[in-house]
């Protein structure tokens, strides 16, 4: 009994050892980057919807995040051999930004508010909403993409 008891605590041990890393939750702040160091060389970064956070790799261990727009998403790293070295939950807000669901004659949409209240897409809000939401957040990436790029043909 007490072999089959320390075989089978081994057997868990070994589990444990080829477990995923712990999820951590990040809170970003709209339009501002954060970093994050690695233990490990990434080769893969995974990000669930670019539109919300996206990542740079600078080095094999430095990662910058950048938070584009509100809402929740995550983001997974990867080893050269494809194991999980890292797994983030990405929060972007507002600074000093809370929820608010607002329902009306039986559709909701979803603000973020702090000093004003914003539309924000959301799984669950009306569809036109939503659409609203995300093509306001589309918009503002696209404003981005191109000052840098305007940036870029000017260094040249």
């Amino acid at each position: 009994m007490r072999l089959q008891l320390a075989i089978g605590f081994c057997w868990a041990l070994g589990l444990l050892a080829f477990a995923s890393p712990t999820v951590h939750a990040l809170d970003l702040t709209v339009d501002e980057a954060s970093i994050v160091r690695l233990d490990a060389d990434a080769a893969m970064v995974i990000v669930g919807n670019p539109a919300i956070a996206d990542v740079t790799v600078e080095n094999g261990r430095l990662l910058i995040l950048t938070a584009k727009s509100l809402g929740q998403t995550n983001m997974i790293v990867l080893d050269k051999a494809g194991a999980e070295i890292a797994s983030h939950i990405l929060r972007v807000d507002a600074t000093g930004s809370r929820y608010v669901s607002v329902f009306q004659n039986g559709k909701r949409q979803t603000l973020i508010c702090a000093s004003l209240c914003e539309r924000v897409a959301s799984p669950g809000d009306d569809i036109e909403t939503f659409k609203g939401a995300a093509g306001a957040a589309r918009e503002k990436i696209d404003l981005g993409a191109k000052a840098a790029a305007s940036r870029e043909t000017g260094k040249n």
